[in-house]
């Protein structure tokens, strides 16, 4: 036989053995089908019989209900604040450096354990979720609770669930309480942000203006000088108010080189008005010494005394310049109207969103209908197996409490 001929009875016969596979195969699933036919009302019994025992579960198991409130968190306002405008861009470069949104930062901030802790405790949320330790309190109510935000329209939506539908509005309107007081803490929006920074630098500007007052009694005591020549003070207040501007002038381009390079024309504009200032000061000081030199015998003591003065002028200056921030900063802060507003209360629901007796009694069918199916073909099995059949009726008997 030659290899033309091999290979044509190969593939012949690779032809009879798929046709065989096939065969059983399409057998197999005749078989099958009048197994499950001959034990059909065994599946129907038992999937009228677990179907049952889900609407029994539906009725005994305790409903839930959600209460959903919707709210605005705080709107975001630019506004210029004279020489420290550059401040306006911290707030945008979030945006530039690929921060989160707005409303997906309130929306961490509703998630936070600060907030959790809070309403656990005011709720005793402890002891309504029967959990022990905090943390487990805590996780309970992040699974009861849904918080999302629309990206649309920036609002978020707060969703609690429990079976009672009073404490479930209760528990969803104490999250726009709890927002407002952690904003109170924090500063978030641009307004508040700038209100924090000058509040601060004011803090710090007047203990160093009580250090310079004191610093100023002693200079002058030990130079004997009970006042200064009215043209010296003057020139001093003129430098001291010079100076204020140019810390502010800083401040500014400190900001500006956050989101700008040092060619942007603005901060070269800043920088050249900068450089300028300090050399007005510094023609300015030189000048105020030299007279206070030379009409006050003692120059050593005289010029601490006019140094101590000028400190004393300049933390009064920059003391004014970040008083008017202040107050600008809190009427932009004024301007932005309630922190938290709720576009829609959480009221009692009087539908109940869980268990949903359609879904539970179509998950029953289903899965009694396999149940009933494994039984039938477990049957059919042991029908057609005597030695297995022998063989689970002697673990039976040797399982059997009562033997006879």
């Amino acid at each position: 036989m030659n290899d033309m001929q091999l290979n044509t009875a190969a593939r012949e016969n690779g032809v009879e053995d798929a046709s065989r596979d096939s065969g059983r195969l399409l057998i197999n699933v005749v078989d099958i089908l009048i197994t499950l036919g001959e034990h059909k009302r065994l599946i129907l019994k038992t999937a009228v019989i677990v179907a049952l025992l889900g609407i029994a579960a539906d009725v005994v198991l305790p409903a839930s209900y959600t209460a959903k409130t919707v709210f605005m968190p705080p709107q975001q306002q630019k506004s210029g604040i004279g020489a420290l405008a550059g401040l306006d861009a911290l707030s945008d470069l979030g945006g530039a450096i690929g921060l989160k949104t707005p409303d997906e930062m309130y929306v961490g901030l509703l998630k936070s354990d600060t907030v959790a802790d809070d309403l656990v405790g005011r709720f005793d949320l402890r002891a309504r979720y029967k959990k022990r330790r905090l943390s487990d309190a805590r996780e309970r109510l992040a699974g009861e609770v849904n918080i999302t935000s629309d990206k649309n329209s920036g609002l978020i939506t707060v969703e609690a669930k429990d079976k009672s539908p009073e404490f479930a509005a209760k528990l969803a309107n104490a999250y726009a309480d709890e927002l407002r007081l952690l904003l109170d803490r924090i500063a978030v929006t641009d307004a508040q942000q700038r209100r924090l920074f000058f509040q601060q630098q004011i803090d710090k500007t007047l203990t160093k203006l009580s250090e310079a007052e004191v610093n100023f009694e002693q200079a002058r005591a030990k130079s004997g000088v009970v006042s200064l020549d009215g043209q010296v003070a003057s020139t001093i207040r003129e430098s001291a108010a010079l100076r204020a501007k140019i810390a502010a002038s800083e401040v500014q381009l400190q900001a500006m080189r956050t989101y700008a390079t040092a060619d942007n024309p603005d901060v070269e504009r800043v920088v050249a008005a900068v450089t300028t200032m300090r050399k007005q000061l510094a023609d300015m000081e030189r000048g105020s010494e030299g007279e206070a030199g030379a009409d006050v015998q003692g120059s050593a003591a005289a010029l601490a005394n006019i140094r101590a003065y000028r400190e004393v002028q300049y933390q009064e200056a920059i003391l004014d310049e970040f008083r008017k921030q202040l107050e600008l900063a809190q009427v932009d802060e004024a301007k932005e109207g309630p922190l938290v507003q709720q576009v829609d209360v959480a009221r009692a629901p009087d539908r109940r969103t869980g268990p949903k007796l359609p879904v539970v009694i179509a998950l029953a069918i289903l899965a009694g209908l396999v149940v009933g199916v494994g039984f039938a073909l477990c049957n059919a099995h042991l029908a057609s197996n005597p030695q297995l059949r022998d063989t689970l009726r002697r673990v039976r008997e040797a399982w059997r409490i009562r033997k006879s």
